[in-house]
């Protein structure tokens, strides 16, 4: 019964995604609208996290929106901080489990310089949480994640925490 609910899911979302397609295609094949469309699509971001919350309230799970996370109640648990550059350096248990802080949508998996391997959530106030020195990571490139998701573990014994809003970085005391 899984495997139906999955198929008809994909499915869906593929037909979707194909008349998106071709709705977007046919609409640009006119220079007007491609010219006065272009601005829009390459000067400026794409706010992710109010079309996936706009997604939810429209469509909900008829589409697959939502599926089931691994949700742990545990709060950030450290033994010390100490703040480097713009990032908060913890000190954890070894293979210390990390909960995602606030709800949003991932934005960024990958390497940063002197970070090594990062998860960026921009969170549904605007705010950018940069997890790094993490492995195991359980999420994927835009998925939209609650509070609380477990979103990978540390190496070692240690992780960074980045908070950035419109391009100035936060004390962590006021979000954890």
């Amino acid at each position: 019964m899984r495997l139906k609910e999955s198929l008809f899911s994909f499915f869906i979302r593929t037909l979707l995604a194909l008349i998106m397609f071709f709705s977007i295609s046919i609409y640009l094949s006119d220079d007007e609208n491609y010219f006065a469309s272009k601005d829009f699509f390459f000067s400026s971001n794409i706010d992710f996290s109010y079309i996936k919350s706009k997604l939810n309230v429209l469509m909900g799970e008829y589409l697959g929106i939502g599926g089931e996370q691994f949700v742990t109640s545990e709060k950030l648990n450290y033994k010390d901080v100490i703040k480097v550059d713009d990032s908060y350096y913890f000190t954890t248990d070894y293979n210390y489990v990390l909960n995602n802080l606030a709800s949003g949508v991932v934005i960024f998996i990958g390497e940063q310089n002197k970070l090594g391997s990062t998860i960026i959530i921009s969170s549904d106030d605007g705010t950018n949480y940069w997890y790094s020195n993490i492995e195991n990571i359980n999420v994927n490139l835009y998925d939209y994640i609650e509070k609380g998701v477990i979103i990978g573990s540390t190496i070692g014994n240690s992780f960074y925490l980045t908070l950035e809003k419109n391009g100035e970085y936060l004390n962590y005391e006021d979000y954890i």
